[in-house]
């Protein structure tokens, strides 16, 4: 636990007593259920809040608990803090944390809730139950907590409901899901403390109206008032508390105790600072230091880094050097091509210009897939080069391998079946499209607007439109493809590792999962095309394309499609039995 100003070195209190009137004020702010006894989970917090071990102040427990009744009382609680030996600061850091407790309601449940009327009717579940403590924190944030089980920072970007007398409703950062707040014990001069508190650090509305002057008064529902103000009649807890607080802290400040607890704290780090002691300390440490840049283990570890950038560096470079060479050769590219289109229309040097820019990003996707994959095999060999290989390589059951070379073995009959599925389905899907095609050609609207679509303004948007669509789809696949290899290329590379570093039993099996692995990305990649959705996208991206071709291009895309007679088949079969499909 981070505390602002925390020291460690500073001296503990003398002979590690705590004023019984301290010890008194921790006890009473411990003790939850006021039973006047401390159980464990009541005292661990101290570890959290003073920076402890848990096993420290877990024995120090088991010691004071004379009775090992897995209580302790405020006499054997003394006997703790004496035993924890806990510096001044810690001690002031403890009490302050524990003062922060503003607001404690009994027996509250919360639920987990879809809807914020959940809470009267609907899907609802008991998330935990508890006393509630409600903590200020810090920059106008207040903490609500329920024992070790929830915990919720209330803050103005958050809005709030009291939906009834006993329930409130709080967002969650799911969409239309809610915490459910139940306090069915509290009494109203609680629950109006605890829609002050709402009001001061959340955006609050109240949607339950009460009369405070009478207490026999029914509950009202009232779903179409909202109202933020705080209920008639009761006196506002927290401006109380606030108040007393800003006081308390004036008049401490104030005081000479504290002006002469302050020069002394502060003569004494420098005392502690002029020291031998302290000297003697940070000499050692210097030296420890200095010992770790002159270990082995240091000059291995600098020498790699140096090395990674290095290898880093010059591929920089090169890849630099390349992409200006592709960059030139790219602009060359173009400007030939756009000189090629002198004297034709609009939407031919349109769509010429966007298949340049395609074939650009296509190759550019592959360079960069390329040199990433490169980079992983590089650094692959730089630590086999600068780890230490397996002194006795580790031994992998038979039967384990066995396992995972078949597994890979099936894996990779899994892509070839994906592939003659994904095959079908385009097939499939391209037999589609042509139906699609020829009934979109014989319909009536068609026809009557033939004449019209054979404009040439059409025509050039026709083809501005067509190389959109296909160059999209071109650097989706390139993009799928890039994944693709750096996949493999990675999972050769950690299999490599793990056969310098642990054996070659364990690098092969790393070799067999790293095959399962770029199998399943590969049979998923094929996979894509199969289904009735992707069979429907693709169908009608063929038909889009087909109708946005010339007539010459329609022919040989038509004339391509016939070559698949199963897929011809299927779609003729499905023409047959519902013939008024078109």
């Amino acid at each position: 636990h981070d505390t602002p100003g925390f020291v460690q070195t500073t001296t503990p209190t003398a002979m590690g007593n705590v004023p019984a009137e301290r010890v008194k004020g921790i006890f009473d702010k411990l003790d939850k259920d006021g039973n006047g006894y401390l159980k464990f989970e009541e005292v661990k917090i101290v570890a959290n809040i003073c920076g402890l071990d848990y096993g420290k102040i877990q024995a120090a427990y088991q010691k004071a608990d004379k009775s090992k009744e897995g209580q302790i009382n405020l006499v054997e609680t003394q006997a703790l803090l004496k035993d924890l030996n806990l510096t001044e600061e810690q001690l002031v850091a403890l009490e302050s944390q524990l003062a922060k407790v503003v607001l404690v309601l009994p027996n509250t449940t919360v639920l987990t809730m879809i809807g914020p009327q959940a809470g009267v009717a609907g899907d609802k579940k008991v998330l935990c139950r508890g006393e509630m403590q409600l903590a200020d924190l810090y920059d106008g944030q207040m903490l609500l907590t329920i024992g070790e089980d929830f915990a919720y920072a209330l803050n103005k970007d958050l809005p709030t409901v009291r939906i009834a007398r006993v329930f409130y409703a709080l967002p969650t950062t799911e969409h239309d899901k809610y915490y459910g707040i139940v306090i069915p014990n509290a009494d109203e001069e609680l629950l109006a403390d605890f829609d002050e508190l709402l009001d001061t650090y959340t955006t609050f509305k109240r949607f339950y109206s009460h009369d405070a002057t009478d207490p026999k008064s029914p509950a009202q529902e009232s779903p179409g008032v909202a109202s933020s103000a705080p209920t008639a009649g009761t006196v506002s807890m927290f401006s109380k508390w606030s108040s007393k607080a800003k006081k308390a802290m004036e008049d401490v400040k104030n005081s000479d105790t504290y002006q002469k607890a302050k020069a002394t704290a502060q003569k004494t780090l420098q005392d502690v600072q002029n020291s031998d002691s302290y000297k003697k300390a940070a000499e050692a440490a210097n030296e420890k230091l200095k010992q770790v840049k002159e270990s082995k283990t240091y000059k291995q570890a600098e020498k790699l880094a140096k090395d990674s950038a290095k290898i880093a560096s010059e591929k920089a470079k090169v890849a630099s050097k390349y992409a200006k060479e592709k960059a030139e050769e790219a602009s060359a590219y173009a400007k030939q091509v756009i000189k090629s289109q002198e004297g034709k229309s609009v939407g031919d040097k349109v769509s010429t210009g966007l298949n340049v820019a395609t074939d650009v990003a296509v190759k550019g996707i592959d360079i960069t897939a390329k040199f990433a994959a490169g980079t992983v095999a590089q650094t692959a060999k730089l630590l086999k080069k600068s780890l230490k290989p397996a002194p006795k390589p580790k031994h992998v059951s038979e039967k384990t391998r066995g396992y995972v070379k078949t597994a890979a073995k099936w894996s990779g009959k899994a892509v070839v079946v994906s592939k003659h599925a994904a095959s079908t389905a385009l097939a499939v899907a391209d037999a589609l499209s042509s139906k699609l095609t020829e009934a979109i050609e014989g319909s009536a609207i068609y026809q009557d607007n033939k004449e019209k679509m054979q404009s040439q303004g059409v025509q050039d948007a026709k083809k501005v439109v067509k190389a959109g669509i296909q160059g999209s789809f071109r650097i989706m696949e390139a993009m799928i493809d890039a994944g693709l290899l750096f996949v493999a290329e990675v999972t050769v590379a950690a299999a490599e590792v793990a056969e310098h570093t642990q054996g070659a039993e364990v690098g092969q099996v790393a070799k067999d999962a790293g095959e399962i692995v770029t199998n399943a990305a590969r049979a998923g990649a094929n996979l894509r095309y199969v289904g009735l959705t992707p069979l429907a996208q693709r169908a009608v991206l063929g038909t889009t394309i087909e109708m946005l071709g010339t007539e010459e291009e329609k022919m040989q895309i038509r004339e391509g499609k016939k070559a698949n007679g199963t897929a011809t088949l299927a779609v003729n079969l499905i023409s047959a039995q519902y013939s008024d499909a078109k």
